[in-house]
C-alpha cells in the first residue's frame, strides 16, 4: 500500500487577523503499484507532489480535488468553543468512502469530475445538501465529436428535515437537428423552476431563451410571460429574423 504525503510544507491552518481558522482538505491520487492509496491531505502542504513512505520516488497526482473545507471563528476568544462551519464536497468519479468511481447519475452517462453534492454543517444551524445532476455528451456523430459534459440537468436543496428547496431543471439547445445530441453547444434554451418542489407539475416557471447561429442570446420570455402567452399575441415587438435555436413551444 502507498502512503501519501506532500512533499513541502506549510501552515496547517490560515490565521486571519488573528480572528479566523481555515482548515481546507483536499484529495490525491497517487499512482502506485496495485490500488493507489487515496487519502485527503490537508491543503496547506502544497500538494504538487506524492511521495511514498517505502522510497523517495516522487508522482505526479493523477487528481487533485477539493473535499472538505473548515472555517472556526474564534473573534480572539480563547476559551469559549467557537463557532464552525464546515463544507464537504462529493463527485461524480470520488467519494470519501468509496474512493475513485463512477458515481454519475442519470441523465449523465459517465464520470466526468462533476461535483454532485455539497454538505454544509456548523456548531449552530442545521445541515444542508444541495445536489446536481448532469447532462453528459461524449460521442461521434457523422464524424463529428460532440464533447460537452457539465451542463446542469437539475439542481435542489434539501435541508435538515428532507424537504426540498430551489429546485429546477434546466434543458439545452433545444430545437436543433433530431440528430445532433444535446448538450452540444450547451446553449440554455429552458429553466424550469417550481414554487412548490413537491407539487412541481402545478407549480412551474419557465422561462426560455432563444439564440442566433452564432450563440448571441435574441430572445427571452420569462415566467409571467410563458404562462399568459395569449396576453402577449398582439402585444410587443417581432423580431426581424426567428431564433435558430428555440424550445419548439417557445414564441
Amino acid at each position: 500500500m502507498v502512503s501519501v504525503r506532500a512533499s513541502r510544507r506549510a501552515p496547517l491552518h490560515q490565521d486571519i487577523g488573528g480572528f479566523r481558522n481555515v482548515q481546507v482538505y483536499i484529495y490525491l491520487q497517487c499512482p502506485g503499484v496495485g490500488v493507489p492509496f487515496q487519502k485527503p491531505v490537508p491543503l496547506g502542504l502544497h500538494p504538487s507532489a506524492c511521495i511514498s513512505t517505502t522510497g523517495s520516488t516522487t508522482y505526479v497526482p493523477c487528481e487533485v480535488m477539493l473535499t472538505q473545507t473548515k472555517t472556526t471563528t474564534y473573534e480572539q476568544n480563547t476559551t469559549l468553543t467557537p463557532p464552525w462551519i464546515e463544507n464537504d464536497y462529493t463527485y461524480d468519479d470520488y467519494t470519501t468512502s468509496g474512493g475513485l468511481g463512477n458515481y454519475s447519475t442519470a441523465p449523465a452517462t459517465g464520470a466526468y469530475h462533476n461535483q454532485i453534492q455539497q454538505v454544509t454543517t456548523s456548531s449552530d444551524t442545521p445541515t444542508t445538501t444541495k445536489k446536481w445532476t448532469y447532462y453528459t455528451t461524449d460521442t461521434t456523430v457523422n464524424g463529428t465529436t460532440y464533447y460537452d459534459v457539465n451542463k446542469i440537468a437539475h439542481s435542489e436543496l434539501d435541508d435538515a428535515n428532507g424537504h426540498v428547496w430551489a429546485c429546477q431543471d434546466l434543458s439545452y439547445d433545444e430545437g436543433i437537428a433530431s440528430s445532433i445530441p444535446r448538450p452540444a453547444a450547451g446553449w440554455l434554451t429552458t429553466r424550469k423552476a417550481y414554487a412548490n418542489c413537491a407539487n412541481q407539475s402545478s407549480t412551474t416557471i419557465n422561462e426560455v431563451t432563444g439564440y442566433d447561429l452564432y450563440g448571441n442570446p435574441v430572445a427571452t420570455v420569462d415566467g409571467v410571460a410563458t404562462a399568459n402567452s395569449s396576453a402577449y399575441s398582439s402585444n410587443g415587438c417581432t423580431l426581424t429574423t426567428a431564433p435558430a435555436v428555440l424550445v419548439p413551444h417557445g414564441p
